[in-house]
Formats: C-alpha cells, structure tokens, sequence
C-alpha cells in the first residue's frame, strides 16, 4: 500500500486518558499526501480529540459523508467553522429527514447551518482525492445482510423504510491492493465489501469500521463471517456499531487478523 496512516478520532469505546468516546464515528485518513476526514462523529468531540492526538483540524484538505445519520454528522458545523477550505462529498439523499422506528428524528442536525456551497454530490465511482474513491451504495448481492432496523426515511412526502441510498464508503487504492473505510455499513459489509472488489479487483489489505452487527442474531453475524471468508482480506478493523461483544466471534471465525478499532488507534496503511 501506499504510505498513509488512519487515526480514529471518535468511536464508542476508549482506552486512552484524555480522550473521550460517544456513539458515533470519525476517523482520519492520510493517503499520497491528502487529508481526509471521514464522518464527524455525534458531537465536535471528536475535535477535542484530533488536537489530543496531534491532528490540525484546519489542514485538513477534503471531508466525506458517510451517511446521513446524527452520530456521524453531529460535528459537521463546528468542523466546517474551524476549516475554512476543506470541501465535503455527501449523497444528496444524505439530507433526507430520517427518524427512528419510534419516529424520533436521527437525521442531519441542524442542516440549514450548514455552507452548503462547500458541498459536491457524489453519484457514482468518485475519485475526491489521488487514489481515494467513493463507493456508491452497493447492490445488495446479500440481502440478508441489511440492517435497516424499522428506520425510516422521509422521502416524496411520506415515511418509508430507509434504503440507505446515502450511504457511502472511502476507498483507497494502492499498486496491489486496496483499503475500505465503511462507517455503518447499512447495506452490509458483505454486500460492501464484494462491490469494492468488483470496482477494482484487487485483494482487500484492510477493511475498516462499523459493520451494524450490535444486537444482531449469532447466526447472522455466522452468516457475514461466511460471506467476508469468501474474500482475500488481511486485515479488519471493527468499531461503532459492530459491536465489542462481537470481536471474539469474529476473531474466531474471520480468516483475517481481525482488531477493536478503538478511539485513538492509528493505523498504518
């Protein structure tokens, strides 16, 4: 791989005096000399971390969307208001009014105070950076493995079952092999994993975030070890909403090394 590194700027569980955890996601990329901020976790905490952990919240160059859920968007107007350059790719759909099954709102905060003059809509297979790309939601091959639980988009005047067409992941391609970045992974890290593969036909060094695995049933989260074994991956990296209780079944049954990637781990690409 390329020379990079990723620093997970806020996730739920920390290790680290100083720093603090919340339920959401952040997470730092470097690659070929660009900075790329991925996810604003559920508050500008996350910023009280990066400066913590040496990171220069206004150097940072571009800033990616995952999807358009509170706890990977809650810091975005204090990102934006400390860094004045960075521009932001979104889905449009990531705007998109969401609520929980009880109808409790868990979209965007506050949209209206964001400058969205710094935003670009991705559609495709977008390149934000030299080697960096977005994948667009996936085709769900593995149906199976969506996890939509009841949440609901507000989408031609009513409520619907959220498709996740927001959803997007970061991947960063080197001479032989590639890195991907997922955050929630709605659609399925399966499902995720095997359109990464198909874009670019290149074994996986990393795969890293949250796989939406909390709460599942045994025999699901089997099921995604199954499908993951499938692909030559070396290593991955679960956070978020993966779940920690998880990570010795997926020790166990991932052909890959398999770590928590906790608040403040800096990994090397």
């Amino acid at each position: 791989m390329a020379d990079g590194k990723v620093t997970t700027l806020i996730e739920n569980v920390v290790y680290q005096s100083g720093l603090v955890a919340e339920h959401g996601f952040s997470a730092l990329v470097e690659w070929n000399g660009t900075l790329i901020l991925f996810d604003f976790g559920q508050s500008a905490q996350f910023l009280h971390n990066a400066v913590l952990l040496d990171v220069d919240p206004g150097q940072i160059d571009v800033a990616v969307v995952s999807h358009g859920h509170y706890d990977h968007t809650g810091g975005m107007f204090e990102f934006l208001s400390m860094n004045p350059r960075a521009q932001v790719w979104i889905r449009e759909a990531a705007f998109d009014p969401k609520a929980s099954a009880t109808k409790r709102s868990i979209g965007i905060p506050g949209p209206e105070r964001l400058d969205t003059s710094r935003f670009h809509f991705s559609k495709g297979l977008t390149e934000i950076a030299a080697g960096a790309f977005l994948l667009p939601p996936s085709p769900l091959v593995h149906p199976e493995d969506f996890h939509g639980d009841g949440l609901m988009v507000w989408r031609d005047g009513t409520w619907i079952p959220d498709d996740f067409l927001d959803e997007q992941s970061l991947v960063l391609v080197g001479n032989q092999s590639i890195t991907l970045i997922s955050a929630c992974s709605h659609r399925g890290i399966s499902n995720i994993v095997q359109a990464a593969t198909d874009a670019f036909g290149l074994p996986i060094d990393l795969v890293l975030g949250g796989f939406h695995l909390k709460n599942e049933t045994s025999d699901l989260v089997e099921t995604v070890i199954s499908l993951l074994n499938r692909h030559p991956i070396r290593r991955i990296g679960i956070s978020h909403c993966t779940g920690v209780e998880n990570l010795g079944r997926l020790q166990s049954g991932l052909k890959a090394e398999v770590f928590y990637n906790y608040t403040g781990r800096i990994t090397a690409l």
